[in-house]
């Protein structure tokens, strides 16, 4: 066997993948975006009028777009700026694959999101971390400082598992200081006090996810 190809194949059998967090009784789970604000009746109502308008054994074309321009309305941002996908994690695959090589620095935050890290060892992308101070916070004056050796900034908004947050006004300082594409992580927007959605607009180097799907929509 080619001894490069062997190698790759002995560094992927180490991975262990993402693990997702184990499912604990009597809390309340919210680490994959659940939804128990809403009654499970009123959920339930949804899909069964979304079922009375649609056949499915036709394939739902047209679906994607028609979401993307009622969002693109609903966020005020040009249609172009959207894109969706089958759940945030496969947004964060189709960016590292397509943008990163084995070459690429990734300056991220230390924890960050388990998926993140686990598809950066996937792809061989070099992961350059800053980890949080005892008080569990972080210093934006260090992450502009670090931008400075890498290609690409990630950080997850709020933070996975943390919940620490920067303040938009210390994001505008990191983005206005670094020229490389920065990957704003909105998975858990919904809990937070703010968003960068204006600074997507202002700013060309942003990709903010701020909006994934899970199913095909119609």
């Amino acid at each position: 066997m080619n001894k490069k190809f062997e190698k790759r194949l002995n560094e992927l059998g180490k991975l262990s993948g993402y693990q997702k967090p184990a499912k604990v009784n009597d809390v309340l789970k919210l680490d994959s975006n659940e939804n128990l604000a809403i009654k499970k009746e009123f959920q339930t109502e949804l899909i069964r009028e979304a079922q009375k308008r649609i056949d499915i054994r036709t394939y739902p074309l047209g679906g994607v777009e028609n979401f993307i321009n009622s969002l693109a309305k609903y966020l005020k941002v040009p249609k172009n700026m959207i894109s969706v996908g089958n759940g945030s994690d496969q947004i964060l695959d189709l960016i590292l694959a397509n943008l990163c090589t084995k070459s690429t620095k990734i300056l991220t935050s230390d924890p960050t999101f388990g998926f993140f890290e686990e598809r950066c060892k996937l792809y061989s992308i070099n992961q350059v971390k800053i980890p949080f101070s005892k008080n569990m916070d972080l210093r934006i004056e260090d992450f502009i400082k670090k931008a400075k050796s890498v290609d690409m900034i990630y950080l997850d908004s709020p933070n996975n598992p943390t919940g620490f947050q920067f303040s938009n006004k210390d994001l505008e300082k990191l983005i206005k200081s670094f020229s490389g594409p920065i990957i704003i992580d909105e998975a858990y927007g919904e809990f937070s006090n703010s968003s960068i959605l204006s600074l997507v607009k202002k700013y060309p180097n942003i990709i903010g996810e701020i909006i994934s799907i899970t199913t095909q929509p119609n």
